[in-house]
């Protein structure tokens, strides 16, 4: 399996599929106005239900205000099969840069350079609306340490026999 920056799709049948490029680049400030994370913006390249599993380190704490990450969650929900797993990392309000730096609203803060969206537990569950949250796993990473929460929420089966498939 691949890792790469970004997200990590896993198509049916096992195969990988990695597409480092809807990672975007770190936010930064032009021209008065964040940018950053443009390509998290735009629809997912791939079918409904085509895929198992997607995986996104940071992407979503990116400087995207919270309805388009709701947006990207719900791009996400489309792509998954029924009981697919979307897991996800992002840097929370108990960390040492939350509050810090210049602030944008909507919880975002810009610190060296950089604009970051942290979640609070609120949003997490907002954005589990809808499918199975099966973990908020805290940890810390780097030298700072940054905290960050692993989540690991499934699209809902769908249909008769659901349970069964599992």
């Amino acid at each position: 399996m691949h890792r790469r920056r970004g997200n990590h799709r896993a198509q049916r049948g096992g195969e990988p599929r990695c597409d480092a490029e809807r990672a975007g680049t770190p936010s930064r400030r032009r021209g008065g106005s964040l940018r950053g994370g443009d390509h998290a913006r735009a629809p997912l390249p791939l079918a409904a239900g085509s895929v198992d599993a997607v995986f996104a380190h940071m992407l979503l704490c990116m400087a995207l205000l919270t309805e388009e990450i709701t947006a990207l969650v719900g791009e996400v929900a489309r792509v998954l099969r029924p009981g697919g797993a979307f897991v996800y990392t992002v840097r929370h309000t108990g960390d040492a840069h939350y509050g810090a730096g210049t602030a944008h609203g909507d919880d975002i803060f810009e610190h060296g350079g950089f604009a970051v969206h942290f979640f609070s537990r609120e949003l997490v569950q907002r954005l589990a609306r809808g499918w199975e949250l099966d973990e908020v796993h805290a940890f810390e990473e780097g030298d700072l340490p940054r905290r960050l929460w692993r989540i690991t929420q499934r699209r809902p089966d769908e249909g008769p026999g659901a349970a069964a498939r599992r």
